[in-house]
């Protein structure tokens, strides 16, 4: 087994403050202590063998990390803005994933599935597991044989939520799940890009007509995340129940 990582590796150094702001540490929001603090620490553990780490890499993680969002560009914000949207609603715009280069999507679903299975695998030791284990053993069979041996997985769509107005504040939040549209959405978030993954083999005609319409199980969505209930949800219950600690709070203070 080798030292793994739960999040890419790469994506780490892109969630640093700004050079302006003398690349600070990471602010990490911690479940079990319910605090905020600044911390280099990554999330690892011995996990995986190297030709998982290789299957995981080459297969979603190398080419996300090209359309990720960083301080200097969000790649695959700008593909977009080149783009016709398939339908634009109230904040929001879907676009067909056929504009897209193959590998693209591809990847881009290779990456979720591949975060969710860890997310279900992973010894928190000590922390506190904000995902608990939602996916299941059977699920989690499905996805193992998925991210090894690519045996499709039925009854799983992916909404991948690009944020039109990503700013200086990249993030990552790590995932979670909930009940949704008669199945289960898990959740995740990365540099920009809000990864929806839809599980179940009785989801609402509301959800699965998306797809079905755009005859894929990936579609892409454009929003301002900022602006979007579940920010504004998490928000408000950090601003509740977090106690910010350390450098984080020297900053706050006399705002």
């Amino acid at each position: 087994m080798r030292d793994s990582h739960y999040i890419p590796k790469a994506a780490y150094k892109h969630v640093r403050g700004t050079k302006a702001e003398g690349s600070t540490s990471p602010v990490k929001i911690d479940f079990r202590t319910m605090s905020a603090s600044q911390t280099d620490a990554q999330f690892r553990r011995e996990m995986l063998c190297i030709d998982c780490e290789d299957l995981f890499s080459k297969n979603g993680e190398r080419r996300m990390g090209m359309l990720w969002a960083t301080e200097q560009s969000f790649p695959l914000l700008e593909m977009l803005k080149k783009m016709k949207p398939s339908h634009v609603g109230q904040g929001f715009e879907v676009y067909q994933t056929n504009d897209f280069a193959p590998a693209d999507i591809d990847s881009a679903f290779y990456f979720a599935v591949s975060i969710i299975w860890r997310a279900q695998v992973w010894d928190w030791g000590r922390d506190i597991d904000p995902y608990r284990r939602a996916l299941g053993e059977v699920w989690e069979s499905k996805f193992k044989n998925f991210l090894l041996y690519r045996q499709p997985l039925e009854n799983v769509y992916l909404s991948i939520n690009v944020n039109s107005n990503p700013g200086p504040g990249l993030a990552i939040v790590l995932p979670i799940c909930k009940r949704a549209a008669g199945g289960w959405l898990h959740s995740f978030t990365i540099l920009g890009i809000k990864f929806d993954m839809y599980i179940g083999d009785q989801l609402n005609t509301d959800i699965t007509h998306v797809f079905t319409y755009h005859d894929s199980t990936v579609v892409v969505v454009l929003t301002d995340h900022f602006k979007s209930q579940s920010f504004n949800d998490m928000s408000a219950w950090v601003n509740k129940n977090v106690v910010i600690k350390g450098k984080v709070a020297d900053r706050f203070k006399g705002k």
